[in-house]
């Protein structure tokens, strides 16, 4: 992975994923990211071209010695939200039943939660983690203000759909 690529990553988690911010009860948009990139427990790869070989493969050889992998596509204009959207939709499919779950960031696709931008920007990243450590996360976020001031959709979009 190209270094000014990860510098750009980690900074960009410095100053908005893991700093606190009203919107989220005072919380950091992910409460879990400082604690995990301090614990060099984050660690960011290629996307290659074929996401759905390249995220496949990754899940059957998940190891726990990341909590996060975070793939990084460099050419935006590959696929649109959508499109991409589908393929993890696809992927998620084959790789949940693994205890695996991969969530998509296109920067063309805003998510907007509380008035706030979660997207990086700038690239395609498909953040890959293991599915029963989210949904325990998202649980114990549940009886902090983290998610007070989310709508349904923002709830349904981000959380919800991974514990059907």
């Amino acid at each position: 992975m190209n270094k000014k690529i990860v510098k750009e990553i980690q900074t960009w988690m410095q100053s908005f994923v893991e700093k606190p911010n009203p919107k989220f009860g005072n919380m950091p948009p992910c409460p879990y990211a400082r604690q995990a990139r301090l614990q060099n427990k984050i660690d960011i790869k290629d996307l290659d071209k074929d996401y759905f070989v390249c995220l496949t493969d990754a899940a059957r050889t998940w190891t726990d010695d990341f909590d996060v992998v975070i793939f990084v596509e460099r050419i935006v204009n590959r696929y649109e939200p959508q499109e991409l959207s589908a393929i993890i939709e696809e992927v998620n499919k084959r790789v949940m039943p693994m205890d695996i779950v991969c969530l998509e960031d296109h920067p063309h696709e805003p998510e907007i939660i509380n008035g706030v931008q979660m997207n990086n920007g700038k690239y395609v990243l498909v953040l890959m983690q293991r599915l029963s450590k989210i949904n325990d996360a998202s649980k114990q976020l549940e009886n902090t203000s983290y998610y007070k001031h989310w709508t349904k959709e923002n709830l349904d979009d981000v959380k919800n759909w991974r514990f059907k």
